[in-house]
């Protein structure tokens, strides 16, 4: 097998196609994201130099689009103290807007705390924007990241289910001032989310039923708790 077109050489080639005729999508999923990641311990294909000037006379645009459209509205109520800490929590392509919400601070610089929960199925053929969430992670711009893939186990976790473990940290970032940002599914995942947010403030915070919801309503007001939900 050879291709006149193929920086590779016959050998490779062939090492290469014994290797992924037999494999599956997800396994191909996986090996994409494995040569991603070896890519991009190359660096840039330009130079520094070269890429400043390219870029010299151009604008940055960050799209935001979710099922809702509503993210672009959340996105401008972004704190504009880049030292304010973001807690993002979505499931599947809730993780969406987020990747926005970051590329937009990795433009600007900002490197404050940012904490991204995000659940799907599997690993190996679910996790969406792989290689760039932990480019983000290795650079700052993204401090913690806690994932959640519900059938790599017997037992199913979720994004709520992490969001538990990590509770005590969780309560002390909101009481510091942190803002919350829930994006997904409406009809279980938001709900089982607001549900995990409640127990975590009786359990850490000391508060009832009641004084707990009052929390949630207060974080609301304060716009610090936002959800693009479908």
């Amino acid at each position: 097998m050879t291709n006149q077109f193929s920086p590779l050489n016959e050998k490779q080639i062939n090492a290469l196609a014994i290797l992924t005729e037999s494999l599956q999508k997800d396994q191909l999923l996986w090996l994409n994201g494995y040569f991603q990641g070896l890519l991009s311990s190359f660096g840039p294909l330009q130079s520094e130099d070269e890429a400043i000037q390219s870029t010299s006379n151009k604008h940055l645009t960050i799209l935001y689009g979710t099922h809702t459209g509503r993210s672009k509205t959340i996105a401008g109520e972004l704190p504009d103290n880049d030292q304010t800490a973001l807690i993002l929590v979505g499931a599947g392509t809730g993780v969406a807007p987020y990747r926005s919400f970051l590329q937009h601070r990795e433009a600007n610089n900002r490197k404050g705390k940012t904490w991204l929960f995000f659940g799907e199925r599997r690993f190996h053929s679910d996790f969406l924007y792989q290689v760039e969430c932990l480019k983000l992670l290795k650079d700052g711009y993204l401090e913690k990241i806690d994932l959640a893939f519900s059938r790599d186990q017997e037992e199913k976790i979720y994004v709520q289910h992490r969001l538990l473990q990590k509770q005590k940290e969780i309560f002390a970032w909101l009481t510091a001032g942190a803002s919350i940002y829930l994006c997904g599914d409406m009809k279980q995942m938001a709900r089982d989310v607001q549900k995990a947010l409640l127990q975590i403030f009786e359990t850490q915070g000391g508060m009832n039923e009641e004084k707990a919801m009052e929390y949630l309503k207060k974080l609301k007001k304060e716009k610090r708790f936002q959800t693009d939900v479908y």
